[in-house]
């Protein structure tokens, strides 16, 4: 349960990262760029008395896990395009709601021990997902006018590949990785993504200032770990991400409210309050389910 909840607030740190990202103007694309790089350069620090017994040529996973370092930069090239068509709410709405792709094919595709459907996990992810929609749909409206309905298919693209994306290391977790691999797991990912991040920010012309560097390195530490606790909650709990994923993703919605509300004085409506309620009612329901 630990990593789990190390897990949540290393995830709500990244939140607040992105929030000052923007206040302070620095440019997403680079900063995320360092912070691949910085997460690869920790994880091959900390790996670096396991790295010579493991051949990551030879693995069933390398291949793998480059393919996930090109969909996690892919998928924040969708994030960003959605949110600047449709929205902050939408694009952080689909990302979170994502949580049903890994938790379905936890429930009935891969079917991990102890991953059963019942009552109160089934509950528990109905419950968490409408408080999702409630929490995002409180913000303020966007000015920016749609120019075409299929922007739309923007929103349905990230729901897609962030489910997908959990699914995937749910998958590598389970079949293809073993307990001395799952340090350097996320280290293959994020090398990768930096590489294409490099390429993609020099093709656009994007400037790696003071600025950017240093957020990118104040990103990468914890965003590190927040990928290998993840690896090490799944295993914990025998690889469910029907509990995992919706427990993370629903506590993530509720407590990166409150720090909006505490922090950077965002008005909690009766909208989000309710939707914040529902959370707390879904993780509870998940717990006893699980």
């Amino acid at each position: 349960m630990l990593y789990l909840i190390i897990v949540i607030f290393l995830n709500v740190y990244i939140f607040v990262c992105f929030k000052e990202f923007g206040r302070r103007n620095i440019t997403l694309l680079p900063a995320l760029t360092i912070n691949y790089i910085i997460c690869g350069i920790v994880g091959l620090i900390l790996s670096v008395d396991s790295i010579q017994t493991i051949n990551l040529i030879g693995s069933d996973w390398s291949y793998f896990a480059l393919g996930l370092g090109f969909i996690f930069i892919f998928t924040f090239f969708l994030m960003a395009a959605a949110t600047q068509k449709t929205g902050v709410a939408a694009a952080g709405m689909a990302t979170k709601i994502s949580l049903v792709i890994p938790a379905f094919f936890s429930l009935y595709v891969f079917k991990y021990q102890g991953s059963d459907p019942n009552f109160f996990k089934i509950s528990g992810i109905i419950l968490g997902i409408c408080s999702i929609v409630l929490v995002s749909l409180s913000r303020k409206k966007q000015t920016q006018q749609v120019v075409s309905k299929w922007v739309y298919l923007l929103p349905v693209g990230v729901f897609l590949f962030s489910g997908g994306l959990d699914t995937s290391l749910n998958y590598a977790n389970r079949f293809l990785l073993a307990e001395s691999e799952q340090k350097i797991f996320p280290v293959v990912i994020f090398f990768s993504a930096g590489i294409f991040g490099l390429v993609g920010s020099l093709v656009k012309k994007q400037k790696f200032d003071l600025k950017t560097i240093v957020g990118g390195v104040l990103l990468g530490i914890p965003n590190y770990f927040s990928i290998y606790l993840l690896l090490k909650a799944l295993s914990s709990f025998g690889n469910d991400g029907s509990f995992v994923f919706p427990f993370i993703n629903i506590s993530i919605i509720g407590l990166s409210a409150l720090v909006g509300k505490f922090f950077y004085d965002e008005v909690i409506s009766l909208k989000k309050a309710v939707g914040i309620a529902m959370s707390v009612v879904a993780i509870l329901l998940l717990s006893i389910g699980n």
